[in-house]
């Protein structure tokens, strides 16, 4: 007697959509599956990435459109608060990176390649 699974399968395969759904779910099913599973965490750290560098930017032009529609006067002001606070962030960071890369050897931290030791 044969089994009514594998005549199933068989007739499954004739076509594109039951290949496909064979593959998927077929004897690789673990490998196939892990393969998703490693796409979905890339995928989700991608975006997490992208929120993290973009987000305080975005949430700044969402701030500035939204009082441009209430309070044109308001968003001018916004605006101006948004500029001084992205400059005021550019330099911190800018000191904190001369101080990581040259800075810290003018104040003594040094390469140790000195001559006097």
């Amino acid at each position: 007697m044969k089994n009514p699974s594998k005549h199933a399968l068989k007739r499954a395969k004739a076509t594109l959509a039951g290949r496909i759904l064979c593959r998927l779910l077929g004897e690789e099913t673990g490998a196939v599956l892990m393969e998703y599973v490693v796409l979905g965490v890339l995928l989700v750290a991608a975006v997490v990435g992208a929120v993290v560098y973009f987000g305080k930017g975005i949430t700044g032009s969402f701030h500035i459109m939204t009082d441009a529609m209430t309070d044109p006067g308001q968003a001018q002001t916004t605006r101006t608060t948004e500029i001084a606070n992205n400059a005021t962030e550019y330099a911190t960071a800018t000191a904190h990176q001369a101080a990581m890369t040259g800075g810290g050897a003018a104040a003594g931290g040094g390469t140790g390649t000195g001559t006097g030791e």
